[in-house]
Parts: structure tokens; sequence; C-alpha cells
């Protein structure tokens, strides 16, 4: 059964050009753990267009968390600003900048899911996240 984390690296995969990735272009590398077993996506963004693969390679930056609290970003129910100021989240950067832009492109991809869900109404979903 696939989990949150698989979805959102396959629809990330398939999802065609990213208009608010235009700017980037870089590797993050997400490393995503669960008691003993670690899993690693590899994110490529050349102008828009995004590649995923199942690596652990060297990345511009690498964010590390566990599988819980990924699945809780991917889903918008947390931060991944406010996590990493408290510590859940780690990151190393040699290219800070593409985190600004893929955190905004993941923000963005969690409105308009909130917007297209069955029930939505408008103005749903404007509170603030922590």
């Amino acid at each position: 059964m696939e989990d949150t984390a698989e979805r959102y690296f396959r629809e990330l995969s398939e999802g065609g050009a990213h208009p608010l990735l235009a700017r980037a272009a870089g590797t993050i590398r997400f490393d995503l753990e669960s008691g003993k077993r670690s899993r690693s996506w590899l994110v490529t963004v050349e102008h828009s267009a995004v590649s995923v693969s199942k690596r652990r390679g060297p990345a511009d930056c690498v964010v590390r968390t566990d599988d819980a609290l990924f699945e809780a970003i991917a889903r918008g129910e947390a931060n991944t600003y406010a996590m990493m100021l408290r510590g859940r989240v780690a990151a190393v950067q040699d290219k800070p900048e593409l985190l600004v832009l893929f955190h905004r492109y993941m923000r963005a991809r969690q409105h308009l899911a909130r917007q297209k869900a069955p029930g939505a109404r408008a103005g749903a979903g404007r509170g603030r996240v922590r």
C-alpha cells in the first residue's frame, strides 16, 4: 500500500511543469526515518521540470525528518519552517533559496488540494498552520 510520502513523490514526478519552481535549479534529498528504517528521495529541479528518484545521492539541500512529520507537512498540517525552528526537521543547505522555493511550492500545492477537496467551502483553510 502506498503511503503519503510515496504518493507525494509519485505525484510530484508525474505533475508535469511546476511554474512555482521556474526559477529553481538544483537537487533536494529527503531522508525520512521510521524506527530503524530510512528512505530517501532525490528531487531534481530544472526550471519547473521536476524528476524524482529513490536514491541517496549528493544534493544541494538535504532535509531529514521522520515519516510521520513529513506526512503531516505533505498534508498541510505542519509547517516546514516551524518544524525546523523546533529542531524536528534538519536541513543541510548549500542552496537555501532552493528550499525556500520548494517550501512555497508545497504550500501552494496544499492550498490547491484543499480547494479541490469535496465539500471545500470558500475561505476554508485560511487558518494558520503551526
